[in-house]
């Protein structure tokens, strides 16, 4: 297998951002906001458990 080359992934890999919070929580979507800016179009991945109990704020 080869090896990824380090240079192309530090370039690829500097602009993600990592946004932590709560399901229930105002405070992450808040901070989501502030993080995307005025991004055009953002890549993003929302991890949510099944079940009905989860209510986003956002």
């Amino acid at each position: 297998m080869a090896r990824p080359d380090t240079i192309v992934f530090a370039k690829l890999s500097a602009p993600l951002q990592y946004v932590d919070g709560g399901y229930n929580d105002v405070a992450p979507c808040d901070r989501l906001k502030l993080v995307l800016g005025a991004a055009a179009r953002p890549i993003h991945y929302l991890a949510l458990p099944p079940g009905p109990e989860v209510s986003q704020p956002c």
